[in-house]
């Protein structure tokens, strides 16, 4: 049998709390070292430990391999376990993970209860990994049927494939059938049955899978309206630290629709997701400390996540910081600063920012009059339906 190498729920570091005396002097070593010599399995044990550590002795990773083996073939079962650990876990010696495993499976024989735990933690690994790898090929073959490559195309076959494949736990399966049921791919829509498998990939901790489910709870548009269901998903996405479910989490506690609002949870799940550069995040926080609405009003703190946003090109954000340069509302007035953000907010289409550089260049705020520019920015902004820019570049061209 094939052995994985597995992280289990213990590291080297923590296998076994170990109560042994601590070697202070050449002498007790020296004493060490003839007891276990003379088949003292604890005193092997001892110096096992003391090796491994470079505890009284310079470290010895070899030397620690061979005291644990003798005592772990006197039948010690902690020595037993430790061994079996290092050599599966940690693949300590190249090629021993079998024999690894066969250690850890005499310390449970010897009632070792960590080692039992371990080795049936491995087993249902090992399972697991087998089912994995015949669902894979399972999932090849109804690829094949699926699309037609190969094979004359057999949806029903493929169907049947994909099924035996997603109740087994392969997630591919699970996600292929969520998208086949969700958008009516060659069989009847049914979004039901596409948020049964949804779940299914979600529960096993599939990124994708949680954030669609999120998604289509939060939206409504498939199934009933529900956010705290919607609140459910985008939580264990969160949990992966994925910035969208982050900022959805920030939309759903501020809302308070079919959740209990919470200010305080909103603005920490936006502050996650915005110091993961998520633009919008960052604008709403930035729009939330300015505007002080449920929470302190904070214009150092708003100029701050504006910036961030503004910084990756938003040019909402932009706009926003160039209204508090112009004004001075949480940052030193400054209306040549204003002016540079409202360009570069103006270029990328955004109509208020074309709109106020027209009235700047107008009437010469911070800049010599302009009449050119003025129209040329007004006529951008109408164009881009700022219905007072429309007036403004009408009253000009008459």
């Amino acid at each position: 049998m094939k052995i994985i190498k597995y992280t289990l729920a213990f590291t080297i570091s923590t296998i076994i709390i170990v109560n042994i005396g601590y070697a202070n002097t050449t002498n007790e070593i020296t004493q060490l070292i003839q007891k276990a010599d003379q088949g003292n399995a604890e005193a092997q044990w001892d110096l096992g430990n003391f090796y491994f550590r470079g505890q009284g002795v310079p470290k010895n990773i070899n030397k620690s391999l061979t005291y644990f083996k003798k005592a772990a073939d006197q039948n010690l079962a902690k020595a037993q376990f430790r061994l079996g650990v290092i050599y599966v876990v940690e693949d300590g010696v190249e090629g021993k993970s079998k024999e690894g495993l066969s250690y850890i499976k005499r310390a449970c024989d010897n009632h070792l209860e960590k080692a039992c735990k371990s080795f049936a933690e491995i087993q249902e690994k090992e399972k697991q990994s087998k089912i994995q790898a015949d669902t894979d090929t399972q999932l090849i073959l109804a690829n094949k049927y699926y699309n037609g490559k190969d094979v004359p195309q057999n949806i029903t076959k493929a169907l049947e494939l994909y099924i035996d494949a997603g109740n087994k736990g392969n997630i591919k399966a699970q996600m292929i059938l969520a998208n086949i049921y969700y958008y009516g791919k060659n069989t009847p829509k049914n979004v039901v049955k596409a948020i049964n498998w949804l779940s299914k990939a979600g529960e096993q901790g599939d990124l994708t899978a949680q954030k669609m489910l999120g998604f289509i709870y939060y939206q409504g548009n498939e199934v009933p309206q529900n956010d705290a269901k919607a609140a459910i998903w985008f939580e264990k996405a969160a949990k992966q630290d994925d910035m969208i479910a982050q900022s959805m989490l920030g939309n759903i506690y501020s809302r308070g629709r079919g959740i209990i609002q919470n200010y305080p949870k909103a603005i920490e799940f936006y502050t996650k997701a915005a110091n993961q550069e998520s633009i919008p995040a960052q604008n709403i926080l930035g729009m939330m400390y300015l505007q002080g609405k449920n929470i302190p009003q904070a214009p150092k703190k708003a100029a701050e996540w504006f910036t961030k946003a503004a910084n990756q090109n938003d040019a909402q954000a932009q706009y926003n910081l160039g209204v508090m340069y112009n004004e001075g509302i949480g940052v030193t007035q400054n209306k040549l600063k204003s002016i540079e953000l409202y360009n570069k907010a103006a270029s990328q289409g955004h109509a208020q920012a074309q709109y106020n550089l027209g009235i700047i260049y107008l009437k010469g705020e911070g800049v010599p009059k302009d009449p050119t520019k003025a129209k040329k920015y007004l006529q951008q902004a109408c164009a881009n339906k700022d219905e007072d820019g429309c007036k403004m570049y009408n009253a000009l061209t008459k």
